[in-house]
């Protein structure tokens, strides 16, 4: 699902389709970068379970951001995508950079 905007290696297409390399880590250190993952309309409105989802952002997390993940990142769980999932982001990319400037 992700690679269709992001590609097969993550690298995406800045800034419209933002990197997952490293990116992902250093949102995971912002207050709200957690849930703004989750939120990203790609994310919350694929058509993955919320276990699903919860094992492919924990393996984004792994294996693309391993020198920029928080040493007390703890992995997502369903139940955390289930309560914040609903929320999509209307525009994504602003929001991003808000969360960014903090």
């Amino acid at each position: 699902y992700c690679r269709g905007c992001h590609l097969a290696d993550g690298s995406g297409v800045p800034p419209e389709v933002p990197s997952l390399i490293n990116e992902i880590g250093e949102l995971l250190t912002l207050p709200g970068g957690r849930e703004y993952i989750v939120r990203v309309p790609g994310v919350a409105q694929t058509d993955m379970n919320d276990a699903q989802l919860a094992a492919v952002l924990n393996w984004v997390v792994t294996e693309f951001n391993s020198q920029t993940t928080p040493t007390n990142f703890a992995p997502y769980t369903a139940e955390f995508i289930t309560r914040v999932r609903g929320n999509v982001l209307i525009n994504p990319l602003k929001h991003r950079a808000a969360l960014v400037s903090q």
